[in-house]
């Protein structure tokens, strides 16, 4: 058997994979189980039968990921951490004592701290604890002092803690979940860098790795961002993973062209480390197996001064595997040292298997040895031509691989990766090489080192420029909603089936001729599960929903955002959320377009912004590139502001009209009739957004009239109180996040809703005596920080109401 760990391998897979979704097994139970299967396994090794010993192995595997992923997720789910420190949360700032998981990293909001908590105190009463924390340490002097908060230093802060949010919403991945997978239990924030107290130093290795991710810095710093800032924060994130320097818009445009994976550190940084090591020691004349085990330390070496992330982790396991089981005597190939590796991971860290990044290295690395190995030999023999050959198939057979797992994961699909490799590749390789040599030459000959520095920011600039394709050709990277998980399923179980049906199988008789059906069937599978992928086609034949109207309340925290959908399946989005504080998080392409496409909609009629606040506005771009609205709708301009100066930039460029709607305006939408009843015409220019500036649009349907009022304050209510349609049932989206300065009790009282839906997040401040004035009236109140995602589904004459939390409510016009 050539690959002897795949059996083993696949059930560790199989096994973690359904741990991380099954309840829980009874202790006893789950030893029982184990010790029958350890009990079968050595009864079929004791007697020879080869199989029976190989399944009873596996068995054992399978059962032992399924209880490690089990209770990994357990423990993600509900940290002992966040338990211990529930009742203390609550009055104050916590003491807390431990060490820093890696260095310090400058944000826009100040610095964020990684620690390892070991103890806690509120009253001087030390208390042993064990988890994570992600701490902001605000003020200036937090810069200042972010040098001397390195990995593996022990500190003391006080901070104030709490449990993370998460959004709650359909199509959007559990953040707070997610983060605890990572071992972070409770994130909080720090007034000022002169309360945190470095206790100790870390050990002598995690100094040392310290000390040379400092020097990298400081050496890029002095000789590459001299050339370009943008080159400089490009060439760190490749040397040593950071990438807190590298510019949102960058970032951005290397996703969408399929090129991202050449900045963060994995197979590929670790592949160039390794064959410039081997080159390197076989010129100065060290023998082949004193360069493996050379350039298996160093790879070592490296992996511990980049901090050990899990992507350079498992590039420098499977390398590492690879090199010592070769030159152990042992005729390894790459895809057992692949398999190894895989179960390997997931048995010490089982949250692995729900790490999109786990699946990305695994599946592009397996993907392309299984092609070389299919199409290796049609390679041309010509050097010149033999290397841009195998890097487009190694290309190739990584996008094939990858296609289900990258429109599931990013909902994108590119195919400017397969011909942007052959610049962004070397271009990278240029850009960590001179990286790597500038670094020590920073010290030893600096003017060589700006020579090096040079080089590395051509390599780097190359790399960002070579994005450009997509501006060119913007149909080579696309987003779309994710394909269901049946897709992915049979676009793999197609390639199974076809390599399957290529096995050799003597001539002729019947198990040749079910090969080939099954190659011809596997093929066929591929195209249309991959065409699926590709296009998506249920939310382009039938988009939105039919006979109704549907109205969701996105949870995006503090802040707004409605999609409505029409009866005739037009849609329109009422806000795109975003956030008051200065966050680099995309809740438009993150959050917002997530739940829109999980609504079936992947073309908005209209994009509507109420007004110019950024959590109104803040996700504006990245659903305009995601949704191309049809049209856009405004109410009062407020020129010189940035988010919708970018917005109308883009609507510009696309030819996308831009509308200034004003209270009076009716428009029939299908059986719809939407109402817009502010903001009248200015009568002088802004000069900064107002919430009473605000659009307001009411929707009738039947019965129903849904009115949705974005952050009006109580002088607006009163002039609007007898402007609304009369209707047996009423929703309101409550005015501003529920403020004191909004929802007078005479517009309340006016209104008379049966249905209130509150917007809002952990840090909104909801006044109590809103809330009681929609109480007094009969509303029924849902809110998304405690209810998530509200929908409103109504055919005119009942509504339903339906949170992501399950509750769900059917009020009725008529007796």
């Amino acid at each position: 058997m050539s690959v002897p760990a795949a059996l083993p391998a696949a059930a560790v897979v199989l096994g973690a994979a359904v741990g991380t979704f099954s309840g829980d097994v009874p202790r006893g139970v789950a030893a029982a189980v184990l010790v029958c299967l350890w009990v079968a396994a050595g009864a079929g090794f004791a007697l020879g039968w080869r199989r029976a010993f190989a399944f009873g192995a596996a068995a054992v595997f399978l059962w032992a990921a399924w209880l490690l992923s089990m209770r990994a997720t357990r423990e993600a789910a509900a940290p002992p951490l966040r338990t211990a420190l529930a009742g203390a949360m609550q009055t104050g700032p916590i003491l807390l004592e431990g060490r820093l998981r890696e260095d310090g990293a400058p944000e826009a909001t100040g610095v964020a701290l990684a620690l390892d908590v070991e103890r806690w105190t509120v009253g001087g009463d030390w208390r042993a604890a064990s988890g994570g924390v992600r701490l902001t340490v605000g003020g200036t002097l937090g810069i200042d002092r972010v040098g001397e908060w390195r990995g593996g230093r022990r500190v003391r802060v006080p901070a104030m803690l709490h449990v993370p949010g998460r959004y709650q919403d359909p199509g959007v991945p559990d953040g707070r979940l997610a983060l605890g997978r990572r071992g972070i239990a409770l994130i909080g924030s720090v007034k000022s860098g002169a309360l945190v107290e470095v206790l100790a130093r870390g050990g002598l290795i995690a100094e040392s790795c310290a000390s040379v991710r400092a020097w990298a810095r400081a050496a890029i710093d002095r000789h590459v961002a001299r050339f370009d800032a943008q080159s400089a924060a490009i060439v760190i994130a490749i040397l040593i993973g950071d990438r807190v320097g590298l510019d949102d818009e960058v970032q951005r445009r290397l996703q969408e062209a399929g090129t991202y994976h050449v900045i963060a550190i994995s197979g590929g940084n670790i592949a160039i480390l390794a064959g410039l090591m081997l080159w390197l020691l076989r010129i100065v004349g060290v023998g082949h197996r004193a360069s493996s085990w050379l350039t298996a330390a160093v790879l070592i070496g490296y992996a511990a001064v980049v901090g050990g992330g899990s992507s350079v982790v498992r590039a420098t396991m499977m390398a590492v595997i690879y090199l010592v089981a070769r030159q152990a005597g042992h005729r390894s190939t790459a895809v057992n040292a692949l398999a190894v590796t895989c179960a390997v991971l997931l048995l010490s860290t089982p949250n692995a298997i729900v790490d999109v990044a786990f699946w990305l290295t695994f599946g592009a690395t397996l993907g392309i040895l299984a092609g070389v190995g299919l199409a290796g030999r049609w390679l041309p023999h010509s050097t010149w031509l033999r290397a841009p050959a195998a890097l487009l198939l190694t290309s190739l057979c990584a996008e094939l691989a990858l296609l289900p797992v990258a429109a599931l994961a990013f909902s994108r699909v590119t195919f400017a990766g397969l011909g942007l490799n052959f610049v962004a590749i070397p271009m990278m390789s240029v850009a960590q090489v001179a990286g790597m040599v500038t670094v020590p030459l920073a010290y030893l000959w600096p003017r060589a080192a700006d020579a090096c520095g040079f080089v590395a920011h051509v390599g780097a600039w190359g790399l960002v420029r070579s994005a450009a394709l997509v501006d060119l050709v913007p149909w080579l990277s696309y987003r779309l909603p994710p394909p269901h998980w049946m897709a992915g399923a049979a676009y793999y179980a197609g390639w199974a089936a076809w390599l399957w049906g290529r096995r050799p199988n003597g001539p002729g008789g019947a198990a040749a001729r079910f090969r080939a059906a099954a190659r011809r069937a596997g093929l066929s599978v591929i195209v249309a599960s991959g065409v699926w992928v590709l296009i998506e086609p249920v939310s382009l034949v039938a988009p939105g929903v039919r006979g109704q109207l549907r109205v969701t309340v996105i949870d995006v925290a503090h802040g707004d955002a409605l999609l409505v959908q029409l009866p005739d399946r037009r849609s329109l989005l009422i806000d795109t959320g975003g956030s008051l504080s200065a966050s680099r998080f995309d809740i438009g392409g993150r959050i917002v377009a997530p739940s829109v496409w999980a609504r079936n909609t992947r073309r908005l009629d209209a994009l509507v912004i109420t007004h110019g606040d950024p959590d109104h506005v803040g996700g504006a771009a990245s659903i305009f590139r995601d949704f191309r609205p049809r049209a856009i709708w405004e109410g009062v301009a407020v020129p010189n502001l940035a988010a919708t100066n970018q917005l109308r930039a883009m609507a510009a460029a696309a030819r996308v009209p831009w509308i200034a709607r004003r209270a009076g305006e009716t428009m029939a939408m299908g059986e719809v009739r939407l109402r817009i009843l502010h903001p009248p015409t200015p009568d002088w220019e802004r000069r900064k957004v107002r919430n009473d500036d605000s659009m307001v649009i009411e929707l009738v349907y039947g019965d129903v009239s849904i009115v949705l009022t974005g952050d009006i304050g109580q002088e607006v209510e009163r002039t609007l109180t007898g402007a609304f349609a009369p209707a047996a049932i009423r929703v309101i989206k409550v005015p501003h996040h529920g403020s004191a300065t909004s929802s007078s009790a005479a517009f309340v009282a006016a209104l008379k809703p049966r249905i209130a839906l509150l917007s809002a997040g952990q840090t909104t401040k909801v006044s109590e005596d809103v809330l009681r004035r929609y109480h007094d009236v009969g509303a029924a109140l849902y809110r998304t920080d405690v209810h998530g995602a509200i929908t409103i589904d109504t055919d005119g004459r009942a509504v339903t109401v339906t949170t992501f939390t399950g509750k769900r409510a059917v009020f009725s016009s008529r007796p």
